[in-house]
């Protein structure tokens, strides 16, 4: 965050979230790519830390002002623990996007009761088009969208963000 400048953007905190509050072990050794204990094999011994799990709806409820925009959801299979522990925070108004790395029948129709819609984008161009089938995006996130014109403003006048030798 500090690289990047990020620091009064962003609200990093020692949590996980899921569908109910509770604790869970972390594997403690392995930098950027920790993880559920109960995600490796039985026979794995290695140093791990407890985390408090919360809820999205408690994390919204203990901080009124705290309205993200956009979430952005990658938590290795558990999404849909997190929107389980989310109903009312995912009805926020200020929430216009979500970006979410799994895909479901059931996480599809979590979105869709919630007023959003699923959409591609391209970053070369920029440009946002419905997502033509159910899974069209498998294997990549899934872009999914409350209001569509506030998206396609922010992202055609965001500034461009050069990776590489590549402006985008």
């Amino acid at each position: 965050l500090r690289l990047n400048d990020l620091q009064g953007l962003v609200d990093a905190r020692c949590i996980a979230v899921g569908a109910k509050v509770w604790t869970v072990l972390f594997t403690a050794s392995r930098d950027a790519t920790n993880r559920a204990v109960s995600l490796l094999p039985s026979s794995s011994y290695e140093p791990t830390v407890e985390v408090p799990i919360t809820t999205l709806d408690q994390v919204f409820k203990a901080n009124s002002s705290f309205a993200p925009l956009v979430w952005k959801v990658d938590v290795e299979g558990y999404e849909p623990e997190v929107l389980s522990g989310a109903p009312h925070a995912l009805h926020h108004p200020q929430l216009r996007a979500v970006l979410l790395e799994a895909d479901s029948p059931a996480l599809q129709r979590t979105m869709e009761e919630a007023g959003f819609s699923r959409y591609s984008y391209d970053l070369f161009s920029r440009q946002l088009s419905p997502a033509t089938s159910p899974g069209a995006s498998s294997g990549h996130n899934q872009l999914w969208i409350r209001d569509l014109a506030f998206v396609q403003e922010r992202c055609s006048t965001a500034n461009p963000v050069r990776v590489g030798r590549i402006d985008l």
